[in-house]
């Protein structure tokens, strides 16, 4: 602008002149003619693989990966998982360079939050998410899809499509939920679990209410109009868009069903979770029942008049009681007399038909109540330890049943 020149006198503007009226200060143009044009390009040395060679490693992962709408941040975890090490920032820059990142929306700036705090847990099954997305068939036209995700590993536990979105196909994904994550289906089978969802027809009914509710499912709905509180859930279906339902074409609703029951395998095996170190979901639920198993052991001994004790042992991921419940039902007969001390899972063994359920407190320094206690139970424990690793065993986790005699 300082070079061009006015109409009528025919002369240059000048920097002066220009700087003034634009009001900058010309010591910043004058320093900005001074410094030299380089490539843009971080300074230093390069690191082990060139440019060329990265790119290569780059594109291959690319090429390994089922999911074609996953980000440099997931693509850098593969690299450093086959011992390419590299910075997140060139896996950025050499994929955008070479047009390989996956299409994206520029969203708009969100206002200040409705609501505090955090959806996502720190255990699975302690939260779920659960919401419902449309897709086109070819031949049978719009079809709906339902999906529960837990809050923790990011994990589907259930999904299903259906040519209708009604309450009924609503309560499928829970259903396979409750079946995968709680081993059966039953009263109260899914006790201290959350359920988050919107404020949908289907999720508010009084069919999907009373089902959750009957078993031990608690109700969460988010804020009417914040989508953010059903976030885990609203984040997945842009997954699900994505990888699967943008980039393939079903002719019936049965076909899209058996596509999405595919997808959700793959899904839980090879999708990465940032916050977890870029683990599976599948690895993350792994690991915290490993990390559960430690020391957690439930006992039961049965006993009858002509033969001698016969002892079970099983590993549970907690002692809950749900847990215990589901141990006891699958386990013990309704008409046996149980034994057992004070430990809260425990609890509402009455409400399931054990009407001959004695308990020790411990807690109050009771070791026999009469002639119920379990020292016969505790002995097996200690003494005999059939799985040989686990030494100690905390009394909460032992539980006795007797036949009746």
């Amino acid at each position: 602008m300082s070079r061009a020149a006015s109409i009528s006198t025919g002369k240059a503007y000048g920097v002066a002149r220009v700087c003034r009226i634009w009001g900058l200060p010309r010591s910043t143009v004058y320093w900005q003619r001074q410094q030299p044009k380089g490539s843009g390009r971080r300074r230093g040395p390069q690191g082990f693989h060139s440019d060329a060679v990265m790119a290569g490693e780059i594109k291959a992962e690319i090429a390994s990966r089922p999911f074609p709408g996953e980000g440099y941040r997931k693509i850098w975890a593969g690299l450093r998982g086959k011992g390419i090490r590299t910075a997140p920032v060139r896996t950025l820059r050499l994929m955008r360079e070479n047009n390989w990142l996956a299409p994206t929306r520029i969203g708009h700036p969100h206002g200040p939050k409705a609501h505090d705090g955090t959806i996502k847990t720190s255990r699975v099954d302690a939260m779920w998410g659960t919401d419902m997305t449309t897709t086109l068939t070819i031949k049978e036209g719009n079809a709906a899809i339902f999906f529960a995700i837990d809050h923790c590993a990011l994990e589907v536990v259930g999904i299903h499509a259906a040519k209708r979105g009604t309450r009924f196909e609503a309560l499928e994904p829970i259903r396979q939920g409750v079946r995968h994550s709680f081993g059966a289906f039953g009263k109260d089978m899914a006790k201290g679990l959350t359920l988050r969802h919107d404020h949908g027809s289907q999720f508010i009914s009084d069919d999907f209410q009373n089902e959750i509710k009957f078993l031990g499912i608690k109700d969460s709905a988010s804020y009417v109009r914040e989508p953010q509180g059903n976030g885990i859930a609203e984040r997945f279906v842009r997954i699900l868009k994505e990888n699967l339902l943008w980039v393939r074409s079903f002719n019936t609703v049965e076909e899209l069903r058996l596509a999405l029951l595919a997808f959700k395998e793959v899904y839980n095996q090879q999708w990465r979770i940032g916050r977890h170190g870029y683990r599976s979901p599948a690895q993350i639920r792994e690991q915290q029942k490993a990390e559960g198993h430690q020391g957690r052991l439930t006992f039961a001994a049965k006993l009858s008049k002509n033969s001698r004790p016969l002892h079970y042992t099983e590993i549970v991921p907690d002692c809950s009681r749900p847990t215990l419940q589901a141990v006891i039902r699958g386990r013990i007969d309704v008409e046996s007399v149980i034994h057992s001390d004070g430990w809260r899972g425990y609890n509402g063994l009455v409400d399931l038909g054990y009407q001959k359920h004695f308990r020790v407190n411990h807690g109050d320094n009771e070791f026999a109540s009469g002639p119920c206690h379990i020292n016969g139970m505790k002995a097996f424990g200690v003494r005999q330890n059939p799985l040989g690793s686990f030494s100690r065993l905390e009394k909460r986790e032992l539980l006795f049943a007797s036949q009746g005699v």
